[in-house]
């Protein structure tokens, strides 16, 4: 028997023994057969099962891939889309808060007084109305 498939098979019997008690619901089956890749296979509570190609892996992505086995759920992974859609795309691209700002404040030694003073109008928003009734 393969040294690797032993390697394998040890790595994955340690960690499944641990998160096993965590996870009641996956069963892991790591089973060395002879002139073949070892593998490693998973049963989920919802009837779907997963395997894994573990050849020429070390102990520590067999590890990674045992935790990725006992995280999901055993449903296939799907591409998300988005379901919006336009008949014409947009050309103005993405928006940030941070879009328009001025770059002076990275080239400058903080803090600066000039980036620390509260911005407020002259006028209140109440003023204004007040000032500039309807027609």
């Amino acid at each position: 028997m393969n040294t690797l498939v032993i390697f394998t098979f040890e790595g994955v019997n340690d960690t499944c023994v641990v998160s096993g008690k965590q996870h009641p619901s996956v069963v892991i089956y790591a089973q060395p057969v002879r002139n073949s890749n070892p593998s490693i296979r998973a049963e989920y509570g919802n009837g779907r099962t997963l395997q894994i190609n573990a050849k020429n892996m070390s102990e520590t992505e067999v590890a990674k891939d045992v935790h990725l086995l006992f995280s999901r759920s055993g449903e296939p992974v799907v591409k998300l889309e988005s379901r919006q859609s336009a008949l014409v795309p947009s050309i103005q691209g993405q928006w940030t808060p941070i879009t328009w700002l001025p770059t002076e404040m990275n080239s400058q030694e903080l803090p600066v007084k000039k980036f620390s003073e509260h911005k407020s109008t002259d006028t209140s928003a109440t003023q204004f109305v007040l000032d500039n009734p309807p027609q």
